[in-house]
């Protein structure tokens, strides 16, 4: 889309969204990077047997925090970790990788 023909990794200077980024580790299937969330305070607690489950059950609320019934509840944490493990610099966009590094002439 740019071809500025910025070195790989820089793609976040050109604010390129976070849901466009494919995972570089090999082997990896992540297509789409989503970093992980934050445990509900509430939902942890409800956990350990010290409270009541989360009573909101608003969308934002669930899209921001993770719950128990969640995939990534056991990977809560770090926005700048993937829920696929690897760091967001791992990550790359599609759309600049291929021409962001010249091949060698040889």
């Amino acid at each position: 889309k740019h071809k500025l023909g910025l070195p790989l990794g820089l793609d976040d200077l050109l604010e390129h969204s976070s849901a466009n980024l494919k995972c570089g580790v090999f082997d990896c299937s992540c297509n789409n990077f989503k970093g992980r969330r934050r445990r509900c305070k509430y939902a942890e607690k409800a956990s350990k047997g010290e409270g009541d489950e989360c009573y909101n059950k608003k969308e934002d609320h669930r899209s921001t925090f993770c719950h128990p019934d969640d995939e990534d509840w056991e990977f809560h944490g770090d926005k700048e970790m993937c829920r696929c493990g690897h760091k967001k610099k791992l990550h790359a966009s599609g759309a600049s990788g291929a021409a962001a590094v010249p091949y060698p002439s040889y």
